[in-house]
């Protein structure tokens, strides 16, 4: 803020961008409650996939041979990790229709984050984005809170110390943290390179 003043323009940019990573958020929350964590997994494990479609038709970005074997390879990677103890235990993972779609459509608006953040650190710095991400994030949730209020009424009169702990690990390191580091990864490197931080996450769940 001190190093440029933020035009009304500028702002409405940066806004747009934001809202794609915060339909990622949203979305997962209602598509995950209607589908399987497996299905999930394998829906995130195409965000490279997604990111190369983006980066190759947005941005221009070649993608050599090298790097599509990598991706391919991080995807059946990911899908052996995610399918394997599933068919083993012989349980169903194919979740609900309606669930893939939400989910999928996540997967279709991070990806296109994680393209646009490349040409938006032109202007602005990681910690601007992710700041403005979870601005953004943190006002769309809040609109919705009724909606949750109304389904869970005195919700606040179970919440334990545990709870707390949880949601204060999860939206320090496990969001803004991790958006700053993976802005980090998209100046330093490529979108492409970048989403690959996917393929490790199943590994490490």
């Amino acid at each position: 803020i001190k190093r440029r003043e933020l035009h009304f323009g500028n702002i409405k940019r940066i806004v747009f961008v934001s809202l794609l990573a915060t339909a990622n958020v949203t979305l997962f929350i209602f598509g995950v409650g209607r589908t399987t964590a497996t299905i999930s997994q394998m829906l995130y494990a195409g965000v490279p996939l997604v990111d190369g479609i983006f980066s190759f038709t947005l941005l221009k970005e070649k993608i050599y041979p090298r790097k599509l074997y990598g991706i391919l390879i991080g995807f059946v990677g990911v899908l052996l990790i995610v399918l394997l103890p599933v068919l083993g235990k012989g349980v169903a993972f194919n979740g609900d229709l309606f669930g893939n779609l939400i989910i999928f459509v996540a997967v279709c608006s991070f990806a296109l984050y994680t393209v646009l953040s490349k040409q938006f650190q032109k202007e602005y710095t990681p910690l601007e984005l992710t700041m403005f991400f979870i601005l953004t994030t943190t006002l769309v949730q809040l609109l919705l809170a009724p909606i949750d209020l109304v389904q869970n009424q005195n919700w606040w009169s179970e919440v334990s110390l545990k709870s707390i702990l949880g949601v204060v690990y999860v939206g320090v390191l496990g969001t803004g943290i991790y958006y700053l580091i993976y802005q980090h990864a998209i100046k330093n490197s490529t979108p492409i390179i970048a989403s690959m931080i996917l393929y490790l996450q199943p590994v490490f769940a």
